[in-house]
């Protein structure tokens, strides 16, 4: 990063930060010419008790480049095997190009599906565990990895619409689900 213009502002406001650990850099130019600098560690936590949240608050992307964002499950403490997701987009200015299972449903070893189908700017995602897998997981982390295409100029949102099946062990039997979500 680049430092900011020399400036007698004595705070900074930052917005659109992802969870994790930051560093923030301050110098100071003294009346003799002489510069002192400082540093402050400290991380940012939007979510104390369980969630689900998009990562990647804010992108930049040139015309026909592509990019990820992530959906979390935040905090989970009960043992969970499947997740319905709804991502919203606008489909005049991003393509969805793909979604891949995200490391929280593997992160054990375990392995882990995902289906998608996309309609007028809405995709709807299934990620869900192995069979063999039926304690479920609990924690924190990815469960979808979803990519885009930038496809126009502007600027556009994408918004969890909406989770749905959100399935404990013992709810629904793993055949069913994978038939419910390729209709």
């Amino acid at each position: 990063s680049e430092w900011s213009e020399w400036s007698t502002e004595t705070s900074a406001f930052y917005f659109l930060f992802d969870d994790e650990e930051y560093i923030f850099y301050v110098r100071a130019l003294a009346e003799d010419g002489s510069i002192t600098m400082d540093s402050l560690r400290f991380t940012v936590d939007h979510v104390t008790e369980k969630t689900l949240v998009l990562n990647s608050k804010y992108n930049e992307v040139r015309i026909n480049n592509s990019f990820m964002i992530l959906v979390s499950a935040e905090e989970v403490t009960e043992n969970f095997l499947q997740a319905e997701l709804h991502v919203g987009f606008d489909d005049g200015f991003l393509k969805f190009d793909s979604v891949r299972v995200g490391s929280l449903f593997t992160v054990n070893g375990g392995q882990a599906s995902v289906l998608s189908k996309v309609f007028a700017g809405l995709v709807t995602i299934n990620s869900f565990v192995s069979p063999t897998d039926s304690a479920g997981v609990t924690g924190s982390g990815p469960l979808a990895e979803i990519y885009f295409t930038a496809t126009a100029q502007g600027s556009c949102e994408v918004v969890l619409t909406g989770a749905s099946k959100l399935l404990l062990p013992g709810d629904t039997p793993y055949a069913e689900m994978a038939l419910d979500s390729t209709d």
